[in-house]
């Protein structure tokens, strides 16, 4: 099995986990590094490779103030009195757990903000995290109001809703230093704290579900989604009439093309049947490995349109001086392809087979069934019982408008830089080296591309009102597939071994 290891250092002051007007904003440094290709299940073969693509490191010198910190574009009057404002204030808000994540945080934000109309986000920041996602905070509030964003982020921590936390936080570090002592060589040691610490974050994720919701209530917010930041809503690509496989994309790239559309089609759907059959709607998940689809095998599709849109690109092209900025006019095939590399849906098409674990849901938090709900709250469908009384009684009419819609949610696995870079509560456990490793290349080659559409969109959307908006793209995604200055992915093959 091969994959290729690539991955962006973005030096930056890791500061601490903490509210959102508490932490300054980090300077970033970006730093790309390639590879060829190696074999996954060969820790060997992976050190040697470390040596050879490490000679090939690029330090890109452009797009940086003089502190070191990436420039805020500068726009026209026209494009701050326009932006991109809406006169509808309906939108999606979302609730999403947070450790680590800021290589996948920017690209998450950018797809949900233009496919769903996302404008405000709860962000739970786990309390065994490294480094802040404060800097990524801060830029998409736009608190100055440069760019008409009308996003807000928040900042939620544990110790705000689980009971006992600091008790619960002492037990887990004791059994953690009682592990390390052993060097996780006694089995049952490393049983008791990989189990303790998995149970403790599936425990408080409902948790956090049940005071984000409730925090949402009490501002009048409405639909809200429920899933992770390696999570994007599309739409299937396929679908089954009649006994035989159909061909779908079409439909599904046309819905994408539309800046706000499940938030406008799940309004539409209310309008048209009885408004409490639509209040929570379950989606299934399909994986995607980790195999890379090359640009020019991308280019080669039928029909696809274009994917990097005209202007914008995140890359080391050499071509750049002058600190000008992070894009490059004529984009050629290296630029694109490090584009690309930076953004999981573009980069990862490859399906594998099935569908993947539990659906995730949204739920309209407006409808009073859901402002009133005393049920056990869950994992992956936070309101599972409220949910499960809704698809039973749910009208036909109902039932079929939602089901032709096809959402579908996209679970990518993503390379091993990204699989390791959080010490995640299930290493060692449900989530190892090996895990990865056989997940990685798990596929029959089926692709699907209906997702491509959404970065040419979000690029217009942002720049709305001034002829495009890529360098406002650009500043919003700058942290985007990258990971901090040290971050040495091989080094945790061997901690990523399975323990329990």
């Amino acid at each position: 099995m091969l994959f290729q290891l690539t991955w962006l250092h973005c030096q930056r002051s890791q500061s601490s986990s903490s509210h959102l007007s508490s932490t300054p904003r980090a300077s970033i440094n970006t730093v790309i590094t390639t590879s060829t290709s190696i074999k996954a299940v060969a820790f060997f073969a992976i050190v040697i490779s470390f040596f050879t693509f490490k000679n090939l490191t690029i330090k890109i010198e452009n797009k940086y103030g003089e502190q070191g910190q990436y420039e805020t574009p500068t726009l026209s009057d026209a494009r701050v009195a326009k932006g991109s404002a809406d006169d509808d204030n309906d939108s999606f808000s979302a609730c999403i757990l947070w450790m680590d994540d800021n290589h996948r945080l920017e690209e998450w934000l950018a797809y949900h903000y233009y496919l769903m109309k996302l404008r405000y986000v709860v962000i739970n920041i786990d309390p065994r995290s490294k480094t802040s996602p404060q800097s990524i905070v801060d830029r998409w509030n736009d608190i100055e109001n440069k760019y008409n964003l009308d996003m807000t982020i928040l900042t939620m921590t544990d110790s705000e809703y689980v009971p006992k936390f600091d008790q619960q936080m002492n037990h887990l570090q004791l059994q953690e230093k009682a592990a390390l002592a052993r060097n996780n060589s006694v089995p049952a040691a490393s049983m008791s704290y990989g189990q303790r610490k998995t149970n403790y974050h599936r425990d408080r994720q409902p948790q956090f579900y049940k005071a984000c919701s409730n925090h949402l209530i009490e501002h009048n917010k409405s639909w809200t989604s429920y899933w992770d930041t390696d999570e994007f809503i599309t739409f299937e690509q396929e679908t089954r009439i009649d006994r035989t496989m159909v061909d779908i994309a079409e439909e599904g790239t046309r819905k994408m093309e539309q800046p706000g559309y499940v938030l406008r089609r799940l309004n539409a759907i209310k309008r048209q049947v009885n408004e409490t059959d639509v209040s929570c709607e379950a989606v299934n998940r399909r994986r995607y490995c980790a195999k890379d689809l090359s640009v020019s095998r991308m280019n080669e599709l039928p029909g696809t349109r274009s994917v990097i849109p005209e202007g914008f690109t995140m890359t080391d092209s050499s071509s750049r001086s002058n600190k000008s900025n992070l894009l490059s006019i004529n984009v050629n095939h290296e630029d694109r392809a490090n584009t690309v590399r930076r953004l999981d849906t573009l980069r990862f098409n490859f399906l594998t087979p099935g569908l993947d674990g539990h659906p995730k849901s949204f739920i309209d938090l407006s409808q009073p069934k859901t402002k009133d709900f005393t049920g056990q709250w869950k994992i992956h469908m936070p309101m599972q019982p409220l949910c499960q009384d809704v698809a039973r009684q749910r009208e036909e009419e109902a039932k079929r408008l939602l089901k032709e819609e096809r959402f579908i949610i996209n679970h990518y696995l993503g390379d091993w830089p990204s699989y390791s870079f959080r010490n995640d509560a299930r290493r060692g456990g449900l989530r190892s080296y090996d895990v990865w490793s056989e997940r990685a290349n798990m596929t029959q080659g089926k692709l699907t591309h209906v997702i491509w559409p959404w970065l040419v969109g979000f690029v217009e959307l942002v720049g709305r009102g001034a002829g495009g908006g890529p360098e406002v793209a650009a500043y919003l995604l700058q942290d985007a597939g990258c990971f901090p200055e040290g971050f040495d992915p091989l080094a945790n093959v061997k901690s990523y071994k399975k323990t329990y």
